[in-house]
């Protein structure tokens, strides 16, 4: 089985979310809009992990397949935890309005 369209539409994706990831921090650092900065954060996260996918895909179709879930392996504690800790924070309004307000005060 072959999961060379699975790559490329996975690095199409992460490709567009690095693009659109940095079209909007220019935003956040205009405006000082910290609310921003953190979706931006999110979306260059999920953009790696979708980057990281595409090269496991790659590696399946390639290579060994425990390559290829080492690969993932590596690629899930850093990213995959900070995109888990943001959507934590961001379905706990509490918690995600601290997190700003502790972001904006570093910013001032």
């Amino acid at each position: 089985m072959s999961f060379y369209y699975a790559a490329l539409v996975l690095a199409g994706a992460a490709l567009w979310m690095f693009a659109y990831a940095a079209e909007r921090i220019t935003d956040a650092l205009d405006d000082e809009d910290v609310n921003i900065y953190v979706c931006t954060m999110l979306m260059y996260n999920v953009g790696v992990v979708l980057i990281f996918a595409s090269v496991a895909c790659l590696l399946l179709s390639y290579s060994e397949q425990w390559l290829a879930a080492l690969f993932l392996v590596a690629m899930l504690f850093p990213w995959g935890w900070h995109i888990g800790w943001l959507l934590a924070r961001y379905l706990n309004s509490t918690k995600m309005a601290e997190y700003v307000r502790e972001l904006e005060r570093d910013i001032r």
